[in-house]
């Protein structure tokens, strides 16, 4: 296909086409992880742990920060973020501690922001990354208020390209990890199905199947 080359990243030496193709989540990942503005030594939570909750907590490694809390209710997306390092790793609806001086939000589920003001320390920030089915974002004001939040939301990345193929080409990220299953260009149909219910992590239809 042809393209403007102003438009095109080189995918660095020995990268993958699966890589390549998660190179857009990572870089929505990196986007949240700017807007959380998270510094050295930070408590970091985060609810959702599906392919861009997963990044946020290896950008949070490579951040220096500490992944406090991880909220899931899948357990085999709850067993990907403990294989990531995470010590305290919870189901949806379990009972929360206020003490994150940065929330992720990757969800878009009511009761997933909701949790995420919950685990905000007063003063701190809620990312929501989350895009919820119905448009429509509520949480508990009275308690966002209360804790003086600073809320912030993500609308995709802006030009974080190159960040995000440096972070690749020097090994600090792990995109193959993230990917469940390949499926070929014809079976394209099956592979959305399979993706939509979330049996897995990141589904990549290769044409070269």
């Amino acid at each position: 296909m042809a393209w403007p080359t102003n438009r095109l990243f080189p995918l660095p030496e020995g990268a993958t086409p699966d890589e390549g193709a998660l190179l857009e989540p990572l870089g929505v990942a990196l986007h949240s992880w700017d807007l959380g503005h998270a510094r050295l030594g930070d408590r970091v939570s985060i609810v959702g742990a599906g392919p861009i909750g997963l990044l946020l907590i290896q950008l949070a490694a490579v951040g220096g920060a500490v992944v406090d809390t991880v909220v899931e209710p899948l357990a085999h997306r709850r067993d990907a973020a403990t294989g990531l390092g995470c010590g305290h790793v919870v189901d949806a609806g379990a009972a929360l501690e206020p003490h994150s001086d940065v929330v992720f939000e990757v969800s878009g589920q009511r009761d997933a922001v909701r949790e995420a003001i919950e685990l905000a320390r007063p003063g701190g920030r809620v990312v929501l990354v989350g895009i919820p089915d119905d448009d429509t974002t509520t949480f508990p004001a009275a308690t966002a208020r209360r804790k003086g939040l600073t809320i912030a939301i993500v609308r995709r990345m802006p030009d974080v390209y190159p960040r995000a193929i440096d972070l690749l080409a020097r090994g600090q990220v792990d995109l193959a990890s993230l990917v469940s299953r390949r499926f070929a260009l014809n079976d394209a149909a099956d592979a959305f199905r399979y993706a939509s219910g979330r049996t897995g992590l990141k589904t990549v239809i290769d044409p070269g199947l």
